[in-house]
């Protein structure tokens, strides 16, 4: 599996290092790292890896009544999409990892 998180994630540091350093106060670099990291989701069923260095969340949010109520209310359902290929070099991702 290629890298390329791995390498932006260092050049987006520095980067951003760049940008804070001559701030008054400034004292040290404390952590660093993209948000949606490296993880390991079972599907629904249980029975199928997903891994992929990053996820993103697709989320709605719909009005429906309450069954209890009735009162018309929002709700929000999320699901994890993980791509099947690096979005920086294209490399197909392996489920296996």
């Amino acid at each position: 599996m290629c890298d390329c998180f791995k390498k932006i994630s260092e050049l987006l540091k520095e980067k951003c290092l760049e940008s804070v350093k001559d701030q008054v106060g400034f004292q040290d670099l404390t952590d660093s790292g993209f948000v949606n990291s490296p993880c390991l989701v079972l599907d629904s069923d249980m029975n199928q890896r997903k891994t992929a260095p990053f996820y993103m969340p697709f989320e709605i949010k719909y009005t429906r009544k309450a069954k209890t109520t009735g009162n018309v209310r929002e709700y929000k359902k999320t699901i994890d999409f993980f791509p099947s290929h690096c979005p920086i070099c294209g490399e197909k991702y392996n489920e296996e990892d």
